[in-house]
């Protein structure tokens, strides 16, 4: 039991299957960079933009991991869905002040203003969190079940 335990905190500290991401605000854009350990892109990965635990916007990343979209409010959660429980969040607010200097920069800055929110696509379903849900009971019963299976194998030796 002591060296399941071992291999559990063991195993808890690798970074093999991390999900790491970078986001860049470029004036009314956000530039999204997410990839995996050894710098393997997270290719189109599912991008969800949360706001008081409802996803208000949604992309996917590209073949290099990359999403450029629109800001979708002032402050909210940015997650990135790996698969098979990789998951990155992350807060994000928006620098109002390259917003402004962006917008007025812009030709008829009031109607870039609702264009921006215009083309956001809200997503009200609630299918992102059933998955979620569903994939960590999956994981868990993956998980139970190696385990389980390697202390079957090392009882009948």
């Amino acid at each position: 039991m002591l060296k399941i335990l071992c291999l559990l905190i063991f195993a808890s500290v690798l970074n093999a299957h991390a999900l790491k991401a970078f986001v860049k605000q470029d004036g009314v854009f956000l530039d999204i960079k997410s990839y995996f350990y050894a710098n393997s892109p997270c290719k189109n990965c599912a991008v969800s933009f949360i706001k008081d635990n409802v996803v208000i916007a949604s992309a996917k990343t590209d073949e290099n991991g990359f999403a450029r979209v629109k800001i979708p409010a002032n402050e909210f959660e940015i997650l990135i869905d790996g698969g098979l429980a990789h998951e990155k969040r992350l807060k994000f607010s928006a620098n109002l002040n390259e917003l402004e200097k962006s917008l007025k920069n812009d030709e008829g800055s009031k109607q870039v203003a609702e264009q921006t929110m215009n083309e956001v696509k809200f997503d009200e379903s609630d299918e992102s969190a059933k998955a979620y849900i569903l994939k960590f009971i999956v994981a868990f019963i993956g998980l139970g079940g190696f385990f389980g299976g390697l202390y079957l194998m090392k009882t009948r030796k």
